[in-house]
């Protein structure tokens, strides 16, 4: 086995110091021409890594890299160096055209083997080549130390497709309907300020808007308008009688009395002319917000004559 010296500057200083350099092995190589060819290059001590060539002419040959400490062998990871920086890392697949491996890490590792567990037709070529470099099966990134110890480094570009960001308590995403605790972790919601609330946020309707406020930072909100009517008529009654049913989407309830007798109105409940909420005398209308109230509504007369006129808006 080979040494060589080789100078190594340090860190802030010009000093020059030696260090020994252990060369690698020779390089194995090797043939797969059937489903059970094994390529091994033996006496690895002091290899941290090897790269594994495979090429010729050959068809439906698969093949998996191990490893060998003494007592078992075992998968290796391997990753296909053939398009720089190829994010895949594999212990075994099929090979259809000429690639090479980086196969690490090999430190404990006595031997390595290229072993083939199919094959249909041809010649595959195989080298192994040891080094003493240790290389980690991960997207790799490539910096200079400078005379401050500062490390800059250059990372291959990749395109994120998707984030998922975790409803963990100390993730930025919560789950719908999660419980709240303490100390939990969270995005602020902002809201952009418009001190003319007639002014649009957003240029067509169906985008995505920010929330609105004024230099107090007060929400701006505005009903909806209706655009549903359901108009009806309710005869006058000396029994107590529904008006209008309950309706949870009611914005307005618009009653007229078209009755020559009043007409006790009542939240819900029995109406009598001592137990109601609205007299409505005769002729006259009374309007009643959703917002204040949507269950039902009950009527009584003093005279069985005329009837309610009711018109009910919802959303």
């Amino acid at each position: 086995m080979a040494y060589q010296q080789i100078p190594v500057r340090t860190i802030n200083s010009t000093t020059v110091v030696p260090i020994i350099n252990a060369s690698p092995q020779a390089a194995t190589t090797g043939t797969i021409t059937t489903s059970s060819s094994v390529i091994t290059a033996t006496d690895l001590q002091g290899v941290g890594s090897a790269t594994v060539s495979i090429y010729g002419t050959f068809a439906g040959v698969n093949a998996t890299f191990e490893g060998y400490d003494g007592i078992n062998w075992f998968a290796i990871p391997a990753k296909n160096a053939t398009t720089v920086l190829a994010d895949a890392s594999t212990t075994t697949g099929v090979i259809a055209t000429a690639q090479y491996y980086n196969v690490a890490p090999l430190l404990g590792v006595q031997q390595l083997r290229v072993r083939a567990t199919a094959y249909t037709s041809g010649t595959a070529n195989v080298i192994i080549e040891p080094s003493t470099q240790f290389v980690n099966n991960i997207q790799q990134v490539v910096g200079a130390v400078t005379t401050s110890g500062t490390v800059t480094a250059t990372v291959a570009s990749t395109t994120l497709t998707s984030v998922v960001p975790g409803v963990a308590a100390t993730s930025l995403g919560k789950a719908e309907d999660a419980v709240h605790a303490s100390g939990d972790t969270g995005v602020m919601v902002l809201g952009v300020r418009n001190d003319n609330a007639a002014t649009a946020m957003t240029s067509a309707n169906g985008d995505y808007s920010s929330f609105s406020g004024d230099i107090n930072g007060t929400q701006f909100v505005r009903d909806a308008p209706s655009n549903t009517a359901t108009k009806s008529n309710v005869a006058g009654a000396i029994t107590s009688t529904t008006i209008l049913a309950a309706n949870p989407a009611r914005r307005t309830a618009v009653i007229y009395n078209d009755s020559t007798s009043d007409m006790y109105l009542s939240y819900g409940g029995t109406a009598s002319s001592t137990s109601f909420t609205v007299l409505v005398v005769s002729f006259q209308t009374v309007t009643i917000l959703g917002s204040e109230y949507a269950g039902a509504l009950v009527g009584i007369w003093n005279t069985a004559v005329g009837s309610a006129r009711v018109t009910e808006t919802s959303i």
